[in-house]
């Protein structure tokens, strides 16, 4: 099956995401976005379907929204200015959701490998995610490997899917205040939290 000239599988290769799935998000909006802006490796490249990215683990959600930014060093070092802006909040989902697997055996049932969730620029893994939107299975979105984490994974989720949240669960405080689980991360990805 051709879709926006990918040559897809007649029928997805896919798996059900987690009930409760994990989201770093600014502060002062919801964790339930979906975003058309087109800078993120699974957005539509023509802003035309919007896309909440979560993780199955803090730790996931951790590297997808503040570790993949790069520093320009070769020690990483995080802001704690930064990691005030944002929180870490919980999803819900009534239901589990369909997902395109794009990790594991999805990668070659689904036609593609482990570059689309890893290349850069966006622009073959935003073509990607166009044509697994078009598919006539229609997949509430993808789930991926992280690409600074491969142990943890990463759902891409399509703004059609947006009824599957039934709530969030968004702590008072910011990154910066749970100095525990901050201490956790720099052992484990070898930063500095500054």
């Amino acid at each position: 099956m051709i879709v926006e000239g990918i040559d897809l599988p007649d029928h997805l290769m896919t798996e059900h995401s987690p009930l409760v799935l994990y989201r770093i998000h600014d502060k002062d909006y919801s964790p339930l976005f979906f975003g058309r802006t087109g800078n993120y490796r699974f957005d539509a490249p023509d802003q035309s379907f919007g896309v909440l990215y979560a993780a199955s683990t803090r730790e996931g959600a951790f590297v997808e929204a503040v570790l993949r930014q790069k520093t320009g060093r070769s020690i990483r070092i995080i802001s704690r200015t930064c990691l005030a802006t944002r929180k870490l909040s919980t999803l819900v989902l009534g239901r589990p959701a369909t997902m395109a697997k794009l990790r594991d055996n999805g990668l070659a049932a689904n036609h593609t490998n482990s570059e689309t969730s890893s290349i850069e620029p966006y622009i073959i893994s935003q073509i990607f995610s166009r044509a697994l939107h078009q598919h006539i299975d229609r997949v509430s979105g993808i789930a991926y490997r992280c690409r600074h984490d491969n142990e943890q994974v990463a759902w891409a989720f399509f703004d059609r899917s947006h009824t599957l949240f039934d709530r969030h669960d968004t702590p008072p405080e910011t990154l910066d205040l749970d100095e525990e689980w901050l201490e956790d991360l720099e052992d484990r990805y070898g930063i500095v939290i500054d």
